[in-house]
């Protein structure tokens, strides 16, 4: 059982997804959760715990950092609270996708992306306090009700494969599959699983290559690793494509150890096939980047 919030304002560990069953067909792993599964689809972005309390509003990474300044222009619910909100921050390109390398450049600044606010859970409730003990079904309802505050909620759907279909039209980030019975524990949890519609993993950069032409007098390439079952870092390949100017900049002012989210088309067995870079996870620890978590096959 959780331990009661000591407050609507203390920092609350996310629950996390799981990876479903690596090398399975997305339609296959959907299909075989039952009818007390719903389907959410994966956005790119941030994910944010929200904290109201008296109209108040903090915006907190998954690790607790406070990204309230830096998000100062997303829109505020109307509701006085006390809330906490679990959700997402995501930026559409000009498409009207979510993209993480545009959130991922948001920072308070004019001329800054814009980045919006999408719930999918609730954590406090104004009248019912703490409900993380709470089915996920009843947390939803409840959540619904804040919509008329100008909350955002993300959909769902109860077939796995009707939101699929969508994130491939919309080209998203993947599937959610959540028990709906589930109650919300922090940490990562079976009862939340994640389907992606690319491969994608964070990665730990402990070094750079060396830059030459355009890229002279920068790096050419980040070094990536993962860490094993022992704390022991294990090299995975280097990325050198995806970055844009913003992203040269931000990188060449970081020092390793740094996290990184890399797409790839597979896994070789000694390194990643065709990495692309997609942003700094600076709301990522060094600790989720295992085998275990973001590469088992490789294991």
């Amino acid at each position: 059982m959780t331990a009661p919030m000591a407050s609507p304002a203390a920092v609350v560990k996310p629950m996390l997804a799981t990876p479903a069953q690596p090398g399975q067909p997305a339609e296959a792993v959907l299909g075989e959760l039952g009818v007390d599964w719903v389907f959410e689809p994966k956005l790119d972005g941030f994910r944010c715990l929200m904290h109201i309390v008296g109209g108040r509003v903090v915006l907190r990474s998954r690790t607790g950092g406070d990204l309230s300044q830096r998000f100062s222009a997303t829109s505020r619910p109307t509701h006085e609270g006390p809330l906490v909100i679990d959700g997402e921050l995501i930026s559409l390109d000009e498409s009207g996708r979510p993209s993480f390398n545009l959130v991922q450049r948001t920072n308070g600044r004019p001329g800054d992306p814009v980045a919006s606010y999408v719930a999918f859970d609730l954590l406090y409730h104004h009248e019912l306090h703490d409900i993380r003990e709470q089915t996920w079904i009843h947390r939803r309802e409840l959540l619904e009700t804040l919509q008329p505050y100008g909350l955002t909620v993300i959909p769902y759907s109860p077939s796995g494969n009707a939101i699929w279909e969508t994130v491939l039209a919309q080209e998203f980030e993947g599937v959610i599959a959540k028990r709906s019975n589930s109650k919300y524990r922090s940490g990562r949890s079976t009862d939340w699983l994640k389907v992606k519609r690319v491969r994608e993993l964070s990665a730990i950069v402990t070094g750079f290559n060396e830059g030459t032409g355009s890229r002279s007098g920068s790096f050419g390439s980040l070094a990536l690793a993962l860490s094993d079952a022992s704390g022991r870092m294990i090299r995975v390949g280097d990325v050198g494509s995806g970055f844009n100017e913003a992203d040269l900049t931000t990188i060449n002012e970081l020092e390793p150890p740094f996290v990184v989210e890399v797409q790839y088309q597979e896994w070789t067995g000694t390194a990643l096939r065709m990495p692309v870079f997609k942003g700094v996870r600076d709301d990522v620890p060094l600790s989720n980047c295992t085998l275990k978590l973001q590469l088992p096959e490789a294991q």
